[in-house]
C-alpha cells in the first residue's frame, strides 16, 4: 500500500491510536544487559507553517555504566501534518561512540519535494520520514499474513518500506500478558532503535497499538527495547486536531 493510500486508510473513520500527550518509555538491553532507555513522545498539538501539526520525538540514551564503553545519545524529531499524516520536517541528531551524525529535511507536500543539504528531491505524495513512519504503522489495519508498503524519505533518498504482519501472539510484559501482533519492517535506512539487520516489533492487539516489544538482530548482537511505562497527559484547554482526520489538502 502506497503512503497516500495508507493515509486514506488511516482516515477511514477509525479512532487514532495515539494523541498529543502520549509518552512511551522503553528499557534498552544489549545481549541481556540493560544498556539504556528510550522515550517516545507525541507533543501537544501545535502548528507548523500554518498547518495543524503534531511534533513527534524520540530519544535513546545509554546508561552511565554503558556510556563508559560506548556512549549513545540519539534524538529524532518529526513534525507531521495532523490532517493528512504526512511529513513536514525531520531532524536527526546521533551520538554513538565517536560518531556524530545530523540531518535536517524540510518537506513541501504541495510541491512533493524534500529539501536536504541544499537540494530539492522529488518525493512520492504524502511521504513519511523515518520516525513518522513508525507511528503511521500503528494506524493501519494489520492482519497476520498481510503486508503494507509505505513511502519513506531519508537522507535525500526515497525508499519503500514493507511491513509484514507475521502472527498474533501473547507475550509477557511489565503490564501482564498481552495479545500482540508481531510485525517485521523491511527497511533500507536508519530507522527507530535499529539501523541495520532485522527487526521485529510486537504491537498491542487493541485500539492503542502500543509498541510493547522490539527486537533486532545485528552483527554486534541482539538489541531489545521493552515498553516499561505508558501515559497520556492531555493539555488542558487545548482542542487536539484528530490525527489523520478527513479533510486537508
Amino acid at each position: 500500500m502506497a503512503a497516500a493510500d495508507a493515509a486514506e486508510a488511516a482516515r477511514g473513520g477509525r479512532p487514532a491510536p495515539f494523541a498529543g500527550g502520549e509518552e512511551l518509555r522503553f528499557e534498552l538491553s544489549w545481549l541481556g544487559i540493560v544498556a539504556g532507555t528510550a522515550t517516545m513522545r507525541v507533543e501537544p498539538p501545535t502548528s507548523f507553517a500554518g498547518t495543524p501539526a503534531y511534533r513527534l520525538s524520540t530519544r535513546a540514551v545509554s546508561t552511565p555504566f554503558f556510556s563508559r564503553i560506548f556512549p549513545v545519545d540519539d534524538r529524532l524529531v518529526s513534525w507531521i501534518d495532523a490532517r493528512r499524516f504526512r511529513s513536514l520536517r525531520f531532524e536527526k541528531h546521533l551520538r554513538e561512540g565517536r560518531k556524530r551524525s545530523h540531518e535536517l529535511v524540510d518537506f513541501d507536500p504541495a510541491q512533493e519535494l524534500a529539501r536536504f543539504e541544499g537540494r530539492a528531491v522529488p518525493t512520492p505524495p504524502d511521504v513519511l520520514d523515518t520516525l513518522s513512519a513508525f507511528y503511521f504503522v500503528r494506524t493501519l489495519r494489520l492482519e497476520p499474513g498481510t503486508s503494507e508498503r509505505l513511502d519513506v524519505h531519508a537522507g535525500g533518498k526515497n525508499y519503500g518500506l514493507r511491513v509484514d504482519v507475521l502472527s498474533r501472539e501473547r507475550i509477557a510484559t511489565p503490564f501482564g500478558d498481552r495479545a500482540a501482533l508481531k510485525i517485521e519492517p523491511h527497511q533500507e535506512y536508519e530507522g527507530v532503535f535499529a539501523q541495520r539487520g532485522r527487526v521485529w516489533i510486537w504491537l498491542s492487539d487493541d485500539a492503542n497499538r502500543l509498541p510493547l516489544l522490539l527486537r533486532s538482530s545485528l552483527p554486534i548482537g541482539a538489541i531489545t527495547a521493552r515498553l516499561v511505562d505508558y501515559r497520556v497527559t492531555p493539555t488542558p484547554g487545548v482542542a487536539a486536531p484528530p490525527i489523520g482526520a478527513a479533510g486537508g489538502g
